[in-house]
Formats: C-alpha cells, structure tokens, sequence
C-alpha cells in the first residue's frame, strides 16, 4: 500500500514541475485530473494529516494550487460536474491563503460563476468544503459563501473556440 504522504507529495511535485514547464495541455489535462484526485485525497484525510499536507505547501507550489483550482472550475462550469468545484475549493484549503488572499477572492468570483453554472449555490459548496479548511483561515474561506461579482475582481466570463473561459475584462 502506498504512503498518503508521499502520494501527496509526488501529486505536489508534479503539478509544480508540470506548470513551470508550460506542460499543461487544455482543459481538462492529466494534470487537471491528478489535481481533482489531490483534492479528493486531501478531503479523506483526518485533520492532522490535512495540516501535514499544508505544511508541504511553499508559496510557490500555492501559486500552481490556485491555478489549478481556477482551471476545475472552469472544467466543472463545463461538465456541470459539483464534484469539481468542490476539488476546485479544496485546493484553496490546501493552498491556506498563503499567497495573497486578494487572489483567493479573485478565484471565488470564478469559483462563484461556476456554481451558478452548475446549479449549485455558493452555501451548498461551502458546506460541503469548510471542513477542509484550517481554523486559521476560516475567516477568509467563509468568502467561498459569499462571492464578489466577477466584474467587481475584473473578469468577465467568455466563450473562445466554443468553450467557457474566464478572462480579464477588456
């Protein structure tokens, strides 16, 4: 049976490695994949070992969280699928704001226009992910219920080649 630690970690590693190397295909890539089983994997975990994996998290590997994060949103608004906008929130969770919270907000705005997308409000998506997140950033987390507009964080979402994407606004 193989370590849950090191599965994480090679999980981490390799969306890191696969991200600075420009390697990441479109949605949804291998690598979007392995970030939705990361997430999945982490919401089995007790909370010690979620607090393990956090630990695991530089600044650096958070940046490619969110990115991932914002990329199974943007796949979940596709699919209809709930499952991965709950593995999108997880990744935040790992992530714990370790970046700049402003970011975080900026990808629940995604985050929040894809739960429209799906059918699913911002408080069921919630509910069904505060347990993932620390104590220590379950003040900004509780913005997952709450969204701002993507226009209020300068986005605006859009169809390129017929498929839904969310870019800056012009």
């Amino acid at each position: 049976m193989t370590n849950p630690m090191a599965m994480t970690r090679e999980a981490l590693f390799t969306l890191h490695e696969r991200s600075r190397a420009g390697a990441v295909g479109h949605i949804p890539s291998k690598e979007d994949r392995l970030a939705e089983r990361l997430a999945q994997h982490f919401l089995r975990l007790p909370a010690t070992a979620q607090d393990e994996v956090r630990s695991l998290v530089s600044v650096d590997f958070g940046r490619v969280l969110l990115v991932f994060g914002s990329r199974l949103a943007v796949w979940a608004a596709r699919t209809k699928d709930r499952n991965k906008l709950v593995a999108a929130v997880t990744l935040h969770a790992i992530e714990d704001f370790r970046f700049d919270a402003r970011e975080n907000y900026r990808e629940f705005s995604i985050i929040g226009d894809a739960c429209e997308r799906v059918g699913m409000t911002t408080a069921e998506l919630w509910d069904q992910t505060k347990h993932a997140f620390a104590g220590s950033s379950l003040n900004h987390a509780m913005k997952v219920a709450a969204p701002a507009p993507l226009s209020t964080m300068g986005l605006v979402a859009s169809y390129e080649d017929g498929h839904l994407d969310y870019r800056p606004l012009r």
